[in-house]
């Protein structure tokens, strides 16, 4: 059975805060594929990994949904699950030569609904996301690294809910230090 809990932070005034709600019996299922290979060219490494993810996600059971995340009416026997989407994709390359590191990582994300209700039901489109990361570890209790989220500074659209459209993440960057003990 799926359940929900409505928050202030969600929107929900104080007389529905903190009111859990039963959206009966749910079906989620999937396939998940990972696969990883680091190829050598002498003292150079080049790590490589692939993962793919296909979901499967909808309501078993019609109710009458008064809560804003799932839509306000009519849920039916087959309708989504909000925000989850049917495939994503994720593929990694990177090179690291003795101390060094550096990597690209691309996020794939398939397009997904915002309310299960298909009344005013918007789909939020699909997104594909590129970020970079290098790493230089000075001995094995020391790293210095650098990261680059989003490079490209795509606008992807990742919520409706509650109050109107949210964004990802826009270009970013980190540089940083680990130590460990």
């Amino acid at each position: 059975n799926l359940k929900g809990t409505c928050s202030v932070a969600e929107g929900c005034g104080n007389a529905s805060s903190d009111k859990s709600y039963n959206g009966g019996k749910a079906l989620i299922y999937g396939l998940e594929i990972n696969s990883s290979y680091t190829p050598r060219i002498a003292s150079v490494y080049f790590p490589l990994s692939a993962q793919y993810t296909l979901t499967r996600a909808s309501f078993q059971s019609h109710f009458t949904s008064t809560l804003s995340d799932w839509g306000i009416g009519e849920v039916h026997q087959g309708d989504p699950l909000p925000y989850v989407p049917r495939h994503q994709l994720g593929v990694q390359a990177g090179v690291r030569w003795q101390a060094i590191l550096a990597n690209l990582q691309w996020k794939h994300q398939s397009e997904s609904y915002d309310q299960a209700i298909p009344l005013n039901r918007e789909k939020l489109p699909s997104s594909a996301i590129l970020d970079v990361t290098s790493s230089y570890f000075a001995d094995e209790h020391f790293e210095i690294y650098a990261s680059m989220d989003n490079v490209t500074n795509q606008k992807n659209l990742v919520s409706l809910r509650p109050f109107g459209a949210r964004p990802g993440k826009p270009q970013s960057y980190i540089l940083g230090v680990k130590a460990s003990l």
